[in-house]
């Protein structure tokens, strides 16, 4: 896994909510210049991933039937600051 947005809160202001919750409908969603980024919280922590792939989407999505608890999609500009690299 990757890049992440930090700190994972500040996508709810710098982002957009995305009201999809399929890959191909999130992805759809997405205007030029933007990423996609899921917020999910850990009980102890919060992280934001960048969802750049299908199989990372579902690298997540598995997890939230295991505890990890969804609080949404958001689209993110790609050059924003805060992602843990630079994204193309």
């Amino acid at each position: 896994m990757g890049n992440y947005y930090n700190p994972p809160d500040n996508v709810k202001t710098v982002g957009r909510r995305l009201l999809s919750t399929t890959y191909p409908k999130l992805v759809a969603e997405l205007r030029d210049g933007e990423a996609l980024v899921g917020l999910y919280d850990r009980i102890v922590f919060k992280n934001a991933p960048h969802l750049f792939s299908q199989a990372e989407f579902y690298e997540f999505e598995t997890q939230v039937g295991q505890g990890l608890q969804r609080e949404g999609f958001f689209a993110v500009c790609k050059n924003k600051p805060g992602f843990s690299y630079p994204i193309k």
